[in-house]
């Protein structure tokens, strides 16, 4: 899942690992109102492993969004989900949680 903001003014990026070589469309459909919108690409950038797109992302606060990339044949070439948010990411790491066992005097090995 890709994270933008409601930054509607300047460009924001995604990255992404296409299925074929090239992007022209890319295209957002609200998943409250299902309302598609075709959103003009500013910069395509292919890379070694995964491409970029910059792009003005007419988001609204809390909502989801199903994203389709497609060629210039209309063959889509990539599918994610988007979510808008202007809250931080969290700073969230999976063992920050995780059971440590108390280390005693009594610890012995077993051969």
């Amino acid at each position: 899942m890709q994270v933008v903001t409601t930054d509607n003014v300047n460009d924001q990026f995604i990255y992404f690992i296409p299925r074929e070589s090239t992007v022209d469309t890319m295209h957002l459909t609200d998943e409250s109102t299902n309302v598609e919108v075709a959103v003009p690409i500013t910069t395509y950038t292919p890379g070694d492993y995964t491409d970029e797109i910059e792009a003005v992302f007419p988001c609204q606060e809390g909502h989801y969004y199903r994203l389709i990339l497609k060629d210039n044949a209309g063959v889509e070439v990539y599918r994610d989900r988007l979510f808008c948010t202007d809250q931080a990411p969290a700073n969230y790491t999976p063992n920050s949680s995780a059971y440590v066992a108390p280390s005693s005097a009594n610890d012995f090995l077993m051969y």
